[in-house]
């Protein structure tokens, strides 16, 4: 089965089962937005040419910051739709030639985009743990330069699945706090494995 109708499915089952779970008098905070740092533990940047002859050294770097930003909606006590934009990680090479750059040059860029259903679960003590499933747009491009008049750039997208497993904590009414583990499947195996940390606010 395509993965794409079997998120459909799944998006289609959560709606479903929202429909038979009205949502409770009293909750009206139905929307949301999140703002998380990822990590991809695996993610070691891109991998680095041959130096040439003349070049006395290189840089290299790296993403300091992979923010992901997210817009909840809940369906009801239970279940909720979320579509995010996760920024990075990203990394360059440059070879270096009396302190100034030089050739070649390369450069990995990525971004994805996903929609996914949840399910929360409470726990004891007001935590609560989540999974989510569904369908994340992958933007990745890696380019070189080998002089100052040949480079050439690739870029790959691709639609595949995302599955998330998160817990959360509330800090007051509105605020919580929330840590989870992401697993894309991209064709770039070292950003698959992200976790995140960070920040929800419901209105």
């Amino acid at each position: 089965m395509d993965v794409r109708i079997l998120i459909s499915v799944i998006l289609l089952a959560a709606a479903t089962a929202a429909a038979a779970d009205p949502q409770p008098s009293g909750v009206t905070k139905k929307w949301s937005v999140s703002l998380h740092e990822a990590a991809f533990p695996e993610f070691s940047g891109i991998e680095r040419p041959e130096v040439p002859q003349g070049s006395d050294g290189w840089t290299e770097s790296w993403t300091l910051l992979t923010p992901h930003l997210g817009l909840g909606y809940s369906l009801n006590e239970h279940w909720s739709v979320e579509t995010a934009i996760q920024m990075g990680p990203k990394s360059s090479f440059n070879s270096t030639e009396s302190g100034s750059d030089s050739f070649p040059q390369s450069e990995f860029k990525s971004s994805l985009a996903s929609v996914v259903a949840a399910r929360e679960f409470k726990l004891q003590d007001g935590w609560s743990w989540s999974p989510k499933f569904g369908l994340a747009l992958s933007l990745l491009e890696y380019r070189e330069d080998t002089d100052a008049n040949r480079w050439k750039t690739r870029t790959e997208v691709a639609i595949n699945p995302v599955v998330t497993l998160e817990v959360s904590k509330p800090i007051t009414e509105s605020w919580s706090f929330s840590a989870d583990y992401t697993r894309y499947f991209t064709g770039e195996d070292e950003i698959n494995n992200s976790v995140k940390f960070g920040v929800r606010f419901r209105f």
